[in-house]
């Protein structure tokens, strides 16, 4: 493991909300390391990036295939539900760390995201 990936992991599952051993008990290890990526990926990137969105169906594609539900990283994005999650998870953040640290600002931009979405 590259010494800067085990920071990008962690960083990526408290943005994602999970823990590393969550995501070790995910229904595969492909779909963990599929949830994992995405989590970075969103750490730079909204979910109108392209790699973001074809990272998003090959999620949705491998949990059709093992013949889950849609998990909550592939839901549509923009509802109230996500919108107040979201809310939640960035004051959780702002408890452990401060405004200015990369997890938490990763997290308001992703706020104000679903706020925009929210918008007409």
């Amino acid at each position: 493991m590259k010494p800067g990936f085990a920071v990008t992991a962690v960083l990526a599952s408290l943005i994602a909300g999970t823990t590393l051993c969550a995501a070790a008990a995910a229904p595969s290890a492909d779909l963990a390391q599929l949830e994992a990526q995405l989590a970075t990926l969103r750490l730079r990137y909204t979910d109108k990036h392209p790699e973001v969105i074809a990272l998003l169906q090959k999620i949705k594609a491998q949990r059709e295939s093992e013949g889950l539900d849609q998990a909550p990283a592939t839901k549509q994005q923009g509802n109230g539900d996500d919108l107040r999650s979201a809310r939640e998870r960035l004051q959780e953040l702002r408890e452990m760390y401060n405004d200015k640290h990369p997890v938490v600002v990763a997290q308001k931009k992703r706020v104000a995201e679903l706020e925009d979405q929210k918008t007409p």
